[in-house]
């Protein structure tokens, strides 16, 4: 251009080039790859512990049925010898029905130790929710009252029966662990629901009709933080009065491993709630 005006014209419309290249892109990079590095170091400490839970399980089963059995060998021995309307029954039936708890508890322990593979089939959780129902009711104090509503006409779903009817036995009891003075309601219920894709993708569910077991206590309930982090082992030492060692987490694990999804809702006063949701095969 041999106009100086229409030069400086030009230069004044002319716009610095967009930059293809980022100069910080190797720090990108570097800052990616020392997430990932601790994120596969944070699986493997994770793995490490687990295993490490796994040999104290067996190792601590054995000894306390050992202990449990002493204990109650020794109360059946005192009931044999005392006469009858002795004061003292009352407080034997208490022992047993204590250590009865306790078998309950190291079989769980056990069974966490020992996690046999998971046996799926196509059955319906009805009859597996009412021997729970049972079970409970021999197990947890009349001071709780215990009420569900499973709905009669639920589909088969492709699940491990033993070990559903584990996870259902384990969040009933964590309720009533959570019950404030051990009193209060513990409610049951299986129904069918259809997830809609927006749900779906907010609760990572399989969208489609779905068979879902509820459980749920008007106990404290939990804020927030410790919501989020209420799976995982041995986070806390207590949640809202709840012990939050590996109950829970096992109760995801086989969730999961049953092709299902697991959420909870809860609030400070407000009681809890586990969703358990298994997909209907078509």
């Amino acid at each position: 251009m041999d106009n100086p005006g229409k030069l400086k014209q030009h230069q004044q419309h002319w716009k610095k080039p967009t930059l293809l290249f980022d100069l910080k892109t190797p720090d990108i990079l570097a800052s990616a790859e020392a997430r990932a590095a601790r994120e596969q170091e944070v699986q493997f400490q994770q793995a490490r512990n687990l295993k490490s839970m796994n040999m104290l399980a067996r190792g601590v089963t054995h000894d306390f049925n050992n202990i449990l059995a002493g204990i109650l060998s020794s109360a059946e021995l005192i009931r044999m010898d005392a006469p009858p309307g002795n004061p003292g029954n009352e407080f034997l039936e208490q022992i047993f029905v204590a250590g009865e708890r306790a078998r309950l508890m190291i079989n769980q322990l056990r069974d966490f130790s020992q996690r046999k593979p998971c046996e799926r089939a196509l059955i319906p959780l009805q009859p597996v929710a009412e021997e729970c129902m049972r079970l409970l009711r021999s197990i947890i104090p009349d001071k709780v009252e215990i009420t569900h509503d499973i709905g009669p006409a639920c589909p088969a779903v492709f699940a491990d029966a033993a070990q559903i009817h584990q996870a259902i036995m384990q969040l009933c009891i964590n309720a009533w662990h959570s019950l404030p003075d051990r009193i209060g309601r513990i409610h049951v219920r299986l129904d069918e629901c259809k997830i809609d894709p927006e749900a779906a993708a907010h609760f990572t569910l399989r969208a489609g009709p779905q068979v879902r077991l509820s459980i749920s206590d008007n106990g404290q309930g939990l804020r927030k933080d410790d919501l989020e982090r209420i799976f995982e082992p041995f986070a806390l030492k207590s949640i809202g009065g709840r012990n939050s060692g590996l109950e829970l987490f096992t109760v995801q694990e086989i969730v999961n491993e049953n092709n299902g999804v697991i959420t909870v809702e809860s609030a400070p006063g407000k009681g809890m709630e586990f969703h358990l949701y298994f997909p209907i095969l078509a």
